[in-house]
């Protein structure tokens, strides 16, 4: 037991150590009062997203860029709330250029089949993607164009955090948020990009279909944006790019019950054990496999071994917490010391539940069931 501990702290410690110090390589992104040059088509599959939508609307309605210079696409995975009818009423009213289409569906991906549907009327060079229940920021579209202007790009990702609703549950993934959000940086920051969110990305179209993303996954229901992100890394590896910039942070919304989260996070399981690529691989099970040894070390204390039990828990959480302050100050995202310590005593219990759970379970999704 004390050789594994060893060796995982070591292993751990690194590992993170590297990607705190890939979040300092990426340099941030501000954009100026460049005049726009770029036409973007904005695609949001939705299903049942009455409750989040108006405040979606609303942030497109204020964006900065002009409306000519960009289309929204809603695409309704069978809805059976009033999503399409809050539409609808806000497309009579707005100047914006927005249309509704049906999906289609041909695969167990819904939103893959979305996405590919509204790219077949999708008008402009550059796609761009979020979901249903975000808010957008005002210089949102002018930030992804500028980085165009600047940089030789193919793919752009963005930052998503959650809506700060001061619950304990919600914090507790607003943390696992900040996480999520520092290791993509990082990632890309040591130039192995590992992690991304379909809420927040912007990629050139005909790159798109020359990459053919969902080519051999469209049987995973999810991961449309882990399998874009490798596909573009692996054809355009110096032309994908991470903007660290708040002008272009979403904001998204928690689970409200743990239910719903351990549902979500079944998902989020299942795409990323189908990815092939072995770096997402590596760091999934060192991940999985430290918050496991969280139990060994409490074992440990039990059976005499507390010195090196405490040093194990002190190296992990103390790193942990470091890693996630830095995280919180790049997107000003407010928590305190206790904050974390509730969050740290849960989640080892919580990541370790869903690793193993999802080796034998399937996950439901918007009313849907999906097998392993």
């Amino acid at each position: 037991m004390s050789f594994v501990l060893i060796i995982l702290a070591v292993v751990y410690l690194g590992m993170i150590g590297w990607l705190y110090r890939g979040m300092d390589t990426i340099k941030p992104f501000t954009p100026t009062t460049q005049v726009p040059q770029n036409s973007f088509s904005v695609l949001i599959p939705f299903r049942d997203e009455a409750e989040y939508l108006p405040q979606l609307l609303q942030s497109l309605a204020l964006l900065k860029y002009p409306s000519t210079l960009f289309e929204v696409i809603l695409i309704d995975d069978a809805s059976t709330d009033n999503s399409r009818g809050l539409i609808s009423a806000f497309a009579d009213k707005s100047d914006l250029d927005i249309k509704i289409l049906n999906n289609i569906r041909h695969s167990n991906s819904p939103k893959k089949d979305a996405i590919q549907l509204a790219l077949t009327t999708a008008k402009y060079p550059w796609i761009v993607s979020t979901d249903a229940d975000v808010t957008l920021p005002d210089l949102w579209l002018n930030t992804f164009d500028q980085f165009i202007q600047s940089h030789r790009s193919k793919l752009m990702v963005g930052p998503v955090a959650y809506q700060n609703n001061h619950a304990w549950l919600g914090q507790f993934q607003a943390l696992d948020q900040l996480s999520l959000q520092g290791s993509t940086l990082g990632g890309f920051g040591i130039d192995r990009p590992f992690l991304c969110s379909g809420a927040n990305l912007c990629y050139e179209k005909e790159a798109f279909t020359s990459v053919h993303p969902f080519k051999d996954n469209s049987h995973i229901a999810s991961g449309d944006d882990i399998f874009l992100l490798h596909r573009f890394k692996k054809q355009f590896p110096e032309e994908v790019f991470f903007i660290k910039s708040r002008d272009i942070l979403v904001h998204t919304y928690p689970e409200k019950s743990w239910g719903a989260l351990v549902q979500q996070r079944l998902r989020w399981a299942a795409k990323t054990s189908q990815v092939q690529h072995p770096f997402t691989r590596l760091m999934g099970v060192l991940i999985l496999l430290v918050n496991v040894s969280v139990f060994i070390a409490l074992v440990g204390l039990f059976l005499g071994q507390w010195q090196l039990a405490l040093l194990f828990l002190a190296l992990k959480f103390g790193i942990d917490y470091l890693f996630l302050r830095k995280t919180a100050q790049l997107w000003q995202h407010q928590f305190t010391a206790f904050d974390y310590i509730k969050s740290a005593v849960v989640y080892p219990f919580f990541i370790s539940f869903i690793g193993v759970y999802a080796l034998f379970s399937g996950y439901q999704w918007k009313g849907e069931t999906y097998k392993k």
